[in-house]
């Protein structure tokens, strides 16, 4: 069984996996070894398919969307995504202790794209300070 959100379907995901459990519920939200609980959001855009939101990239300002990396469900591949009308759908998978082995795919390109985005953005910044530190060597024009 699958869910449809703005006509496109999220496989896998069951309607009552979108609604947050009651507190004191017979079949609890799942927790990781931390005891964070485990819910994800979802974007879907047409490029990307539904794609698992990850690491927050800036925060959106006006009122619009936050630009986060996340990882395809479709490609598995990073990506960014967020403060654009490319975002046709959201939504947000709350994890139940009795699907935690159906949801599972979505922890793991959860946890694949959160290694990736930090290696990315590890990346960059250490290009960058690389590029400042070399153009700091540089004589002065002065």
């Amino acid at each position: 069984m699958n869910v449809t959100i703005n006509g496109f379907e999220l496989k896998g995901v069951l309607k009552n996996d979108l609604i947050f459990p009651q507190p004191n519920a017979k079949d609890p939200i799942a927790r990781d070894s931390k005891g964070h609980m485990l819910m994800f959001d979802l974007y879907y855009t047409k490029r990307f398919g539904w794609c698992v939101k990850t690491l927050g990239i800036s925060r959106g300002k006006a009122g619009r969307e936050d630009r986060t990396y996340g990882w395809s469900l479709k490609d598995n591949g990073l990506v960014t995504m967020g403060n654009g009308p490319h975002v046709l759908a959201k939504a947000t998978v709350y994890v139940r202790e009795s699907r935690r082995e159906k949801l599972a795919f979505l922890l793991e390109a959860f946890e694949t794209g959160m290694v990736a985005a930090c290696e990315y953005r590890d990346r960059l910044s250490t290009n960058r300070a690389r590029g400042r530190a070399r153009r700091a060597s540089w004589p002065s024009w002065m």
